[in-house]
């Protein structure tokens, strides 16, 4: 079955890079000699994607210049840009869904993920619910827990603070029927997380490997 395509959020400022990111986006910064956005367009083609929306805002003219149409990478790469005004995340990926399938994946590209999206687009499909986010258990990893996970359902997810019984994080790759984005006018995708978890539309999918990601200085080096 092939995967449906998958949006990546890449359009933030990247702030807590400092000078880093003062001439190059986030995702683009060199990591073993090529942009960091590169493995992980390089992974996807090799679990099975085809199409990848770029949701880019930021220096955003960097990223066709790198990335081109994504043949390179076995990809069709569409982009869209913010505009004048940052869209958030919930907004990109509001841009985008006209160019997205339904069901759709919802990655981010400064992070990359050592899971199959196609286990996700299975899991989602048995879970029956508007949205489906991989969840990995806190202790794995150095982030603060955010959500509360029970018999395969996010029960709970909050930033800050969080759920008291919150002993998992959101991993950072989720699965949203269009549907989900109806009536939500939000900006951050947290929100939309919150109100699908509280509403019982969000199903958990477990996994057990951390990711990597650059958003800080200490997680790049």
């Amino acid at each position: 079955m092939p995967l449906p395509s998958i949006c990546i959020l890449a359009g933030g400022r990247g702030t807590r890079l400092g000078a880093l990111t003062d001439e190059t986006p986030k995702p683009l910064i060199a990591v073993g000699g090529k942009p960091f956005l590169e493995y992980i367009l390089l992974g996807l083609a090799e679990c099975g994607a085809e199409r990848i929306v770029l949701s880019i805002g930021y220096l955003a003219e960097q990223f066709h210049e790198v990335l081109g149409d994504g043949s390179r990478f076995g990809l069709d790469l569409a982009y869209v840009e913010d505009g004048e005004t940052p869209a958030g995340t919930a907004g990109g990926v509001r841009n985008c869904l006209a160019l997205l399938d339904d069901p759709f994946i919802v990655m981010y590209g400064d992070s990359l993920l050592r899971v199959n999206p196609g286990d996700l687009f299975s899991a989602h499909a048995r879970g029956g619910r508007r949205a489906t986010m991989a969840v990995m258990k806190s202790s794995l990893g150095h982030e603060a827990p955010n959500c509360s996970v029970h018999d395969e359902l996010v029960t709970a997810y909050a930033k800050a603070p969080a759920p008291a019984d919150a002993q998992f994080i959101d991993y950072g790759m989720l699965m949203f029927s269009k549907e989900a984005f109806s009536g939500f006018e939000g900006s951050d995708l947290s929100d939309l997380q919150t109100a699908l978890a509280a509403s019982g539309e969000l199903a958990g999918f477990e996994v057990t490997v951390p990711y990597t990601e650059i958003g800080t200085p200490d997680a790049l080096d």
